[in-house]
């Protein structure tokens, strides 16, 4: 039986992995990002944080977000579903999502190169 964080760890390797041959400007971007998506995820919340991604950034935080809804719900509907969770789902969402940009922090830097 695999933990969640096993799990997590899985799904943004394979994640991250598909994102090695681009451009070094790209990855710097991604991996900035990752680092930086918690506390934005910490002051103002997971949709709201999300929402910013969507209106007011480039393609390397975009394709994190992506990246992150895909390791959260299997798919890239991460807005709509949020908007339709209760108070409770969207908590544990949002700590499941803490934990995963711990991973993908991690794995950015490595397999990405330091930004």
């Amino acid at each position: 039986m695999r933990i969640v964080s096993q799990s997590n760890l899985s799904s943004a390797h394979g994640r991250i992995l598909a994102h090695v041959g681009q451009d070094r400007a790209w990855k710097d971007g991604y991996s900035d990002f990752a680092r930086r998506l918690p506390g934005l995820i910490q002051v103002s919340g997971l949709i709201q944080a999300a929402l910013f991604v969507e209106s007011r950034r480039g393609a390397p935080e975009r394709q994190l977000l992506k990246d992150l809804s895909y390791v959260l719900l299997d798919n890239e509907a991460l807005l709509t579903q949020l908007k339709d969770m209760d108070a409770q789902q969207y908590r544990a969402v949002t700590a499941r999502a803490q934990q995963a940009l711990v991973i993908f922090k991690r794995l950015s830097a490595s397999m990405l190169g330091d930004a």
